[in-house]
């Protein structure tokens, strides 16, 4: 029995890179860039996921932003889990293979006000793989590894929680061997048809950086915003909501404080992102 490899689409030559006479979208380079991490936009996203609205202190919150925004009047942020699967025109293994194209994430989103805008600017994220890891920091995403846990609703049985008024869904996410956050949602709503919750209604705004090695450059460091298509929210439950942050010497989540969860929301989420944009910082 033979096992045929998916095929893949070679990478368009970029100039920048016709002096290492060498192909691909990301490191490791190689003579056909099959071996690239990531290939390139656009990507296609879909996920499941259980999100946590939680307010704290507004002054202990914008010790978490850049400079330009601002903490909502409310203190308002998220604390989200999702299981993701991906996909990219470039590279048809990412859906042939799940180890290539599927992670768990969570991740902390603080609402903010830029202006007159709220936006949600993505603060942390932990990610259970490599890909998804090196592509969020790409993109301005602040992913480290770790693990994320969560429910898996089940159809029939007790085995698990039922997608259901009265059932409970848990997660939580792990990083260097310390529980970061520890999060559940006890099901009471059915939500109608179109409705999206609120974490997923706002623009969000990610910190873009990279260091330099030589000292008289300055490092990247800008705001970047992502052009997605097809954005899609499917059927969503909500209920009240229950949140806890754990200390560790490598985060800093326990430092916002005293926190109150609000409501909770379970739903399909999905999207296509086109390509990034950025506004430079000053260093």
């Amino acid at each position: 029995m033979t096992t045929e490899t998916p095929a893949h689409v070679e990478y368009d030559d970029d100039p920048a890179l016709s002096a290492t006479g060498l192909r691909g979208f990301t490191l490791p380079l190689s003579p056909s860039g099959r071996t690239s991490l990531f290939p390139p936009p656009p990507w296609d996203y879909s996920a499941e996921m259980l999100v946590v609205d939680f307010t704290a202190d507004r002054e202990r919150l914008a010790r978490y932003l850049p400079t330009g925004l601002v903490p909502t009047a409310e203190g308002g942020a998220s604390f989200g889990f999702g299981r993701w699967s991906a996909g990219a025109d470039a590279d048809p293994r990412m859906k042939a293979d799940p180890a290539r194209g599927q992670h768990d994430e969570a991740y902390l989103l603080i609402h903010a006000m830029m202006g007159e805008k709220k936006v949600g600017f993505l603060a942390f994220s932990w990610v259970s793989t490599e890909l998804s890891q090196i592509r969020g920091l790409v993109q301005g995403f602040p992913k480290k590894l770790g693990a994320a846990y969560i429910s898996r609703p089940v159809e029939l049985g007790r085995g698990g929680p039922q997608r259901q008024p009265g059932h409970t869904l848990h997660a939580h996410v792990n990083s260097m061997n310390r529980r970061l956050a520890t999060a559940s949602v006890k099901l009471d709503t059915a939500e109608p048809e179109g409705f999206v919750p609120p974490p997923a209604t706002i623009p969000h705004l990610y910190l873009r950086m990279f260091p330099t090695l030589a000292p008289a450059e300055s490092p990247v460091l800008e705001l970047s915003t992502l052009t997605l298509r097809d954005v899609e929210v499917g059927s969503a439950y909500s209920g009240d909501a229950e949140l806890e942050f754990g200390e560790s010497e490598y985060e800093e989540l326990a430092e916002l404080g005293p926190i109150q969860a609000g409501r909770g929301y379970h739903y399909w989420y999905a999207m296509t992102i086109l390509e990034g944009s950025v506004v430079p910082l000053e260093s």
